[in-house]
């Protein structure tokens, strides 16, 4: 029997029911037709009677037994969105979070197209080196990450945008320093949920997402914060910035860490837009 794009909707909202909410539904509705059809979202009402074609069909089934697996559907469809470009993803890199958009945001809003050098520690799939590329265009921007598969699929998304970014391949753990460059600006998301928050964690992330990307050990959980502040006392100059995103239950023990070092001011904690602690920002002062 032909299959609508209306009876498409019904048929995914039906089948997904008993393993995502309402909103979630929606959102993976929209995505699957979207991506079936090669449409924007306010297009989709005027196709509610499109009959799928057969390979539309195949392609539609072959999603939604990924989704039912708790497949990520950034994963499934290869491509996601980060503060307005849109970027490819694979399992080697975490897919962006909209509070990394608030991070790049917050930078955007404080820091002036002026000529600088900057630096993404643990860049993933490049998203954080390339929105602030994007717009600041007269910066020289570097991005390090310990996956080369990472570093594979951010320079892909580089080159996708037109924008020339200097990749290093490096663990920020066992850092080699002589293949960083200074820097007036260091942004960092880094590994921060603790082994022990992993109950709280849902089976499409933990399934699925790289733990490389996402996991710290419950001993030492600012392990990260501690390797950026001794890569920011060689390589960020004086009067430079670092960003970073938080974990919300930490916020207060980054900031310590930092200000005991004695080489950050101005150290300043945001909120997301759920109101909790996710970034902070500090001043080299030394």
């Amino acid at each position: 029997m032909p299959l609508s794009v209306r009876d498409c909707l019904s048929f995914l909202a039906q089948q997904l029911k008993p393993l995502y909410d309402e909103q979630e539904i929606h959102a993976l509705q929209r995505m699957v037709i979207c991506h079936l059809l090669q449409c924007q979202p306010h297009h989709i009402p005027l196709n509610y009677n499109k009959i799928l074609t057969e390979e539309e069909e195949k392609k539609m089934n072959c999603i939604l037994n990924q989704l039912l697996s708790f497949t990520p559907i950034q994963y499934i469809l290869g491509e996601t969105t980060f503060y307005g470009l849109p970027l490819t993803v694979s399992p080697e890199v975490l897919i962006p979070r909209p509070e990394t958009e608030e991070l790049v945001h917050f930078i955007v809003q404080e820091q002036n197209n002026r000529p600088m050098t900057l630096l993404d520690v643990g860049t993933g799939s490049g998203c954080i080196a390339i929105a602030l590329a994007k717009h600041f265009d007269r910066a020289v921007v570097y991005a390090s990450d310990i996956s080369e598969g990472a570093l594979r699929v951010a320079a892909g998304n580089a080159h996708r945008h037109h924008l020339s970014i200097r990749w290093i391949h490096d663990n920020i753990l066992l850092p080699n320093l002589s293949v960083y460059p200074e820097v007036d600006l260091i942004v960092s998301n880094p590994p921060y949920v603790r082994e022990s928050e992993k109950q709280f964690i849902r089976r499409n992330v933990l399934d699925h997402e790289p733990p490389l990307a996402l996991f710290v050990s419950d001993e030492n959980p600012l392990v990260f914060y501690h390797a950026l502040s001794r890569l920011c006392m060689t390589k960020l100059r004086r009067g430079g910035y670092l960003y970073v995103e938080i974990n919300e239950t930490m916020a207060h023990e980054i900031e310590k860490l930092l200000l005991n070092t004695n080489n950050f001011c101005n150290i300043v904690i945001r909120n997301d837009l759920n109101g909790k602690p996710r970034i902070l920002r500090a001043v080299k002062n030394t």
